[in-house]
């Protein structure tokens, strides 16, 4: 998959995501819209955290993992490499960019606002500063991702 069509599913995922459907809905709704579950699920589940990095980054995170360890019911753990996963890439570059050139026409501060609620990574820096923590250098951990099936999860939208 090229940089260019994982932009355009990020682009379709974000609406999606800003609304108040649950994970199960914007999955099958992605799916209606021709995507395959497992990159409609990289697309529901990845799109938040990648655009919430920048915000950890100016709340005070400075490193952040190099992989995702996704499971599932099977047991199954697979490391991934965050760059070897293009939706999460591309919806990085697009919240780089955000901060860098200030709010795109296809993703207004709502919208952003709306999707990176979704984040575990930005709710556990909230509860951290709610509290009263410091983020200044902080590291981040691998997000671990559960799904129905880890190794199409992994092949979908993969690099090669």
């Amino acid at each position: 998959m090229d940089h260019e069509t994982a932009r355009r599913g990020v682009l379709d995922a974000i609406p999606l995501l800003a609304s108040k459907r649950s994970e199960k809905k914007v999955i099958a709704a992605l799916w209606e819209m021709g995507y395959d579950r497992a990159a409609a699920e990289q697309l529901t589940l990845l799109v938040p955290s990648a655009l919430a990095w920048p915000l950890c980054r100016r709340a005070g995170l400075r490193n952040f993992p190099d992989h995702f360890v996704v499971s599932d019911d099977r047991g199954r753990e697979i490391r991934v490499p965050v760059a070897d996963l293009h939706y999460f890439t591309a919806a990085l570059r697009l919240g780089i960019d955000t901060f860098e050139n200030g709010w795109l026409e296809e993703v207004p501060r709502r919208v952003y606002e709306q999707v990176v609620r979704r984040s575990a990574e930005l709710d556990a820096v909230g509860k951290t500063l709610e509290q009263g923590g410091d983020l200044s250098g902080s590291t981040m951990q691998a997000l671990m991702i559960y799904v129905k099936d880890a190794e199409a999860f992994v092949r979908s939208g993969s690099v090669g």
